[in-house]
């Protein structure tokens, strides 16, 4: 699968089987940020680290991922916050 492949080539191993253990495998939290930045970015938008800590196993990591759908994938919009001076409090931290 796409998720095995990310585990292989982040942990530097050969092959990922459905019962590996991410953390046996040599994970950590650091390694695993970057596994789930690239999941997000090949389609899997609801990947989370949380999930990870939670189901190191293969197998049920990917029972908690879900490919993204058109409305998922769609960028929702967010305010940008306004930024007001305050010159009385200019020179605090």
């Amino acid at each position: 699968t796409a998720v095995a492949a990310e585990w292989a080539g982040l942990l530097d191993v050969p092959e990922v089987g459905r019962e590996s253990s991410f953390f046996l495998l040599g994970g950590d939290s650091l390694v695993a940020t970057r596994v789930i930045g690239r999941l997000r970015a090949a389609g899997f938008p609801g990947a989370r680290v949380a999930d990870l800590f939670a189901r190191p196993v293969l197998q049920h990591f990917c029972e908690s991922l879900r490919p993204a759908t058109e409305a998922a994938a769609a960028p929702v919009p967010v305010a940008t916050p306004v930024l007001v001076p305050d010159p009385d409090r200019a020179h605090e931290p």
